[in-house]
């Protein structure tokens, strides 16, 4: 059982769910084989915070100070495209292309 030694417990100490990490502004994710493997990498930035900013979920949001300076997702195989991203703000990131571009 994780936890921060504050009572609560940390939903994230038992997965092992790889996750993609990245100063906001970055072009390149860096990927971990687990949000432990990513715990304390980034300075300030902890696992609890890093599932926070993946599960950005209203009322329970990972620190201002943090979302203004990381993004972080689950990791994606294939073709480095993200499910969702969302910004230090909480917006929705989007692509969009014409059937055939590449780029």
């Amino acid at each position: 059982r994780g936890g921060s030694g504050d009572g609560v417990e940390d939903p994230y100490a038992a997965k092992k769910t790889a996750c993609e990490v990245r100063k906001v502004g970055d072009r390149n994710w860096r990927r971990f084989a687990s949000l432990a493997d990513a715990d304390g990498v980034f300075p300030g930035l902890s696992r609890r915070c890093i599932g926070k900013l993946i599960k950005n979920t209203a009322g329970a949001l990972a620190p201002q100070h943090i979302r203004e300076r990381y993004e972080a997702r689950n990791a994606v195989d294939g073709d480095d495209a993200p499910t969702r991203v969302h910004g230090p703000n909480g917006e929705l990131a989007c692509e969009v292309r014409r059937v055939g571009d590449k780029e």
